[in-house]
């Protein structure tokens, strides 16, 4: 459960540093599959990535910064409100009920 919570936090942190740039391109949508759709993503060297929608409103995302040659995961949704530095949030994941 930590290296989860040590995922989740690392997704958090790329997400907030990728803000800036996410805002400037537009995503290019190339196909929906399965309930996710497919994506490049310009502000990241044209990477690729999934992205789905939940009733809530949350997007969960998984995709490939081609600029740094990493990978990211990042959950959203605006009604979660303001993430502050340095306080400590539960987080839990559900994968098909396991």
């Amino acid at each position: 459960m930590r290296n989860l919570l040590s995922l989740f936090v690392l997704a958090l942190a790329l997400a907030v540093a990728m803000a800036d740039r996410t805002r400037a391109q537009q995503l290019i949508d190339k196909g929906f599959v399965h309930g996710w759709n497919l994506m490049v993503d310009p502000a990241f060297g044209n990477g690729c990535l999934i992205q789905t929608v939940y009733e809530d409103h949350s997007v969960a995302r998984l995709g490939f910064d081609a600029l740094e040659k990493r990978g990211y995961f990042a959950v959203y949704n605006m009604a979660w409100g303001d993430i502050e530095v340095g306080r400590n949030y539960d987080v839990t994941f559900d994968l098909g009920g396991q």
